[in-house]
C-alpha cells in the first residue's frame, strides 16, 4: 500500500517506504541480526576443534588428538606423555556430559571461548584458547576455575 501510494506521488518508493516504518530500526534490525549470526558461525569453528579434541580423548586416541587437535607451540611446550598426564588431570572436561560456551572474543588469529563443563563433579568454569594457523583452527591452551 506504501509502495503504491509513493509510487502515485511520484517519489522514491524506497523513502516512503522508510519514512511510513521509522528508517532506523528498518535498516538497524537486520544489521545488528547479521552480526549476530557472523558471531554465531564464527564461534562453531572453534566449538568443532573443542569437540573434535574431546571425542578424540574420549575414544582413548590421545596421540591424535594431540597431533590434530594442539597448536605447533602448545606441542612445543608438552610432550606427549604431559599431554596425557594433563587429560588425566582434567578428566571433567572429557567425561563432561555438558558443555556450554556463552562467551566468545576473536581478535585477528586468536579466538578464546569461555564457558563452563558440567559432569559428575558438578560444574567447572573453563576458557579455551585457540590460535589459527594455516590449516585451520587450533586448541593454544586451557584455563579452569
Amino acid at each position: 500500500m506504501v509502495y503504491l501510494v509513493a509510487w502515485l506521488a511520484g517519489g522514491d518508493p524506497w523513502h516512503w517506504v522508510l519514512y511510513a516504518f521509522g528508517g532506523i530500526p528498518l535498516v538497524v534490525y537486520p544489521l545488528i541480526l547479521l552480526m549476530m549470526v557472523l558471531l554465531w558461525v564464527m564461534s562453531r569453528l572453534q566449538l568443532r576443534v573443542l569437540k573434535r579434541h574431546r571425542a578424540l580423548v574420549q575414544q582413548d586416541e590421545l596421540a591424535r588428538a594431540y597431533e590434530t587437535t594442539l597448536c605447533g607451540s602448545m606441542r612445543d611446550q608438552m610432550s606427549a606423555d604431559q599431554f596425557k598426564r594433563s587429560v588425566e588431570r582434567h578428566t571433567a572436561l572429557y567425561s563432561a556430559y555438558k558443555l556450554r560456551f556463552p562467551s566468545f572474543k576473536r581478535q585477528n588469529d586468536i579466538a578464546r571461548l569461555k564457558g563452563t563443563v558440567t559432569g559428575d563433579g558438578g560444574k567447572a568454569v573453563v576458557e579455551v584458547l585457540f590460535v589459527k594457523e594455516d590449516v585451520g583452527w587450533k586448541i593454544a591452551g586451557f584455563s579452569f576455575g
